[in-house]
């Protein structure tokens, strides 16, 4: 499967090489593009008011353009961390600000997979289903202590997965990488 990394992040980038896949050099060549994670998106993008100072306002213009650029074209749109948050935003979901107990590793239980795991969760807004759509693929136990605990949709009619976890991040020992490769190998090529 070619994919192609919405802003070259290299952390992303190099993940997908470990596990086999192949870089496009441009999005209408690829299967799958990604849109990573790094800052905040602004709340303004999912009808929320902003406690905390603009952090990047032309990242949010050119991902926002880029997803709608790329979003009819039938390829798997997969959003991590970030990128899940934006993706959530641009096509009206709900995200929820602010969320408390996901600013380290927590238990995830993926509902199609038999086993729990523990995932990298470095993430201040969360999602929501909003729609029919929506499919609640991976969500935090209610006993793990965080407030908020979905944390994988996959939205089936637009082909877009929701990832929050930082799946990019080499710096964890948790089940992270391998949850998101495994939802992924399920999913198909």
């Amino acid at each position: 499967m070619k994919f192609y990394v919405v802003g070259d992040h290299w952390p992303t980038t190099r993940m997908f090489y470990e596990w086999g896949y192949i870089a496009a050099n441009h999005p209408v060549d690829a299967d799958m593009c990604v849109f990573t994670g790094s800052k905040l998106v602004d709340p303004s993008l999912y009808r929320s008011e902003r406690d905390f100072p603009m952090e990047d306002p032309q990242l949010d213009s050119f991902e926002s353009n880029a997803f709608f650029y790329l979003k009819d074209q039938g390829k798997l749109l997969l959003g991590i961390n970030r990128g899940a948050i934006l993706m959530q935003s641009l096509t009206n979901g709900a995200v929820i600000p602010n969320i408390k107990g996901h600013e380290e590793d927590h238990p995830l239980k993926v509902k199609s997979l038999n086993n729990n795991y523990s995932v990298a969760s470095f993430h201040k807004q969360g999602i929501y289903p909003s729609s029919v759509e929506d499919v609640v693929v991976a969500y935090c136990p209610v006993d793990s202590g965080a407030d908020y605990n979905i944390e994988v949709i996959y939205k089936k009619e637009s082909n877009i997965l929701l990832y929050l976890p930082p799946a990019y991040e080499y710096n964890t020992t948790s089940d992270t990488q391998d949850v998101l490769y495994s939802i992924l190998k399920e999913m198909g090529p």
